[in-house]
């Protein structure tokens, strides 16, 4: 599962693809925690509060251009 960020604002908010195909957006958080909301389900909301919970779910690999 190759999974990709794309920086839409810098160090702020991403879009969320796997295999060129939208998996919903992630914002950073002031906290430095991070919110995922799914474009599958949009009452699908995941808060993730480091870094590390954040990369065990998309993969350390998730913000290489």
């Amino acid at each position: 599962m190759t999974v990709r960020a794309k920086t839409l604002v810098k160090d702020k908010f991403w879009i969320v693809e796997q295999n060129g195909q939208k998996l919903g957006t992630l914002s950073k958080q002031e906290d430095n925690g991070w919110i995922f909301l799914s474009k599958a389900d949009k009452n699908e909301r995941q808060v993730f509060h480091t870094q590390e919970s954040l990369f065990t779910k998309f993969g350390f690999q998730i913000f290489d251009e």
